[in-house]
């Protein structure tokens, strides 16, 4: 098969016709058709049958399919890679966030990209720690952005900035002297919004509060950070959260370093038996001042 074959057979088992594949190609549908005959031919096996006016693949197309879809996947890769060659700036990114990096993050790292590669294609997608670990291994996503190393052997995580576990209030609970230190631990009220500590912020903050002697009650547990955040600010309490979600633009919650500080982080995940999917360092200087950018927003009084 011809790399040609490969692309129109998996376009037809992706999108389920003709037409659809020829489009998703930017070819005419008799074209595709040909060239859906030639790769029949060659294999000397009939790969789809036509049901009811659609095309459904055979059992040989099946097994066909699982064999091309990485190298698919790499053909794919193969031709960003050749765009961001011909072109002297980035050409086309794609991310896989967590979900506190892409609601909160994201929006400040593309403005930095955008600013030094205006026709860059960004696509971002949103997943839990797993999920991104696996949108690196799968080729779908180039480089990862999580609040925790996956400490895994095929993915390198790269410190984009760091800052400390952060104590969310609704407004108006602390004045602006006290929002400008840190609150100690012993002084959590009993009303605090507890995290499953399953997620990376909530078996930071259990070992905060562990190393800390500190034992505490929660009368109410969420998942993630966007919850804790909401709940925060419909008057339901006061969370421990990470400083991503900390510093987020909210003018109903209030934010303070919680004492002892204990640091969390920023990270860069890309794959690390692979090139670089940038250029050169100024793109990764560039996440990195995004990450401090939106960590030095996060006190407010």
């Amino acid at each position: 098969m011809r790399l040609r074959h490969i692309e129109i057979f998996q376009a037809v088992m992706q999108h389920g016709s003709i037409s659809a594949a020829a489009k998703a190609l930017s070819i005419s549908q008799p074209a595709a058709t040909k060239l859906l005959q030639s790769v029949e031919r060659s294999l000397g096996v009939a790969l789809f049958q036509r049901v009811g006016g659609r095309l459904v693949a055979t059992d040989d197309a099946q097994r066909l399919f699982v064999e091309t879809d990485m190298l698919n996947h790499g053909l794919q890769k193969i031709q960003r890679l050749a765009a961001n060659l011909r072109t002297p700036e980035l050409a086309a990114l794609d991310i896989a966030a967590t979900a506190t990096m892409a609601l909160n993050f994201a929006p400040v790292l593309c403005g930095h990209l955008r600013r030094q590669f205006p026709a860059l294609r960004l696509r971002l997608s949103s997943t839990q720690t797993q999920g991104v670990v696996e949108s690196l291994l799968l080729r779908t996503a180039q480089v990862g952005l999580t609040l925790n190393d996956p400490a895994h052997p095929s993915i390198s995580a790269r410190l984009l900035a760091s800052s400390a576990l952060m104590v969310i209030a609704p407004a108006g609970t602390w004045s602006a002297a006290e929002c400008a230190k840190p609150l100690p631990i012993a002084a959590l009220p009993d009303q605090l919004i507890g995290f499953d500590e399953s997620s990376p912020v909530g078996s930071q903050v259990a070992r905060c509060l562990a190393l800390c002697g500190h034992e505490q009650q929660f009368l109410t547990v969420v998942h993630s950070a966007h919850m804790a955040s909401a709940m925060v600010e419909a008057g339901h309490g006061y969370a421990v959260v990470d400083p991503v979600t900390a510093a987020a633009p909210n003018a109903r919650i209030q934010a303070r370093v919680l004492e002892p500080a204990l640091p969390i982080g920023m990270y860069l995940l890309t794959l690390s038996s692979e090139p670089s999917p940038f250029a050169g360092g100024a793109v990764v200087k560039l996440f990195e001042e995004a990450a401090r950018a939106l960590l030095g927003q996060q006190v407010r009084p």
